[in-house]
């Protein structure tokens, strides 16, 4: 896999954040997959509280593109769906 990774683009995909069991992770939804990703990977203006829920950015790896629409990989534990989405371009933000 650590080739793999080389080759794609790392992004910023819009989400929504919440609490995640460990203090260390928050609870993301992008489209319909829910996974729970380490607090590093998500960029937040401020921490959701309690079961709150607030828009953020998690990290995410560009995976093909067509169109409007981009599948992006994201790194984490899947709870819903899976690791793979397709989102609009709309909702991308290219890693500096």
């Amino acid at each position: 896999m650590g080739d793999y990774w080389k080759m794609t683009k790392t992004i910023y995909v819009t989400c929504t954040v919440s609490r995640g069991f460990f203090e260390s992770e928050f609870y993301i939804t992008v489209r319909d997959s829910s996974v729970y990703v380490d607090r590093v990977n998500v960029k937040v203006g401020n921490p959701p509280n309690n079961s709150d829920e607030v828009e953020g950015q998690v990290l995410a790896y560009l995976i093909e593109e067509k169109s409007d629409q981009a599948l992006i990989e994201l790194s984490g534990e899947p709870v819903v769906g899976g690791l793979r989405a397709w989102v609009p371009k709309a909702d991308l933000a290219y890693a500096h």
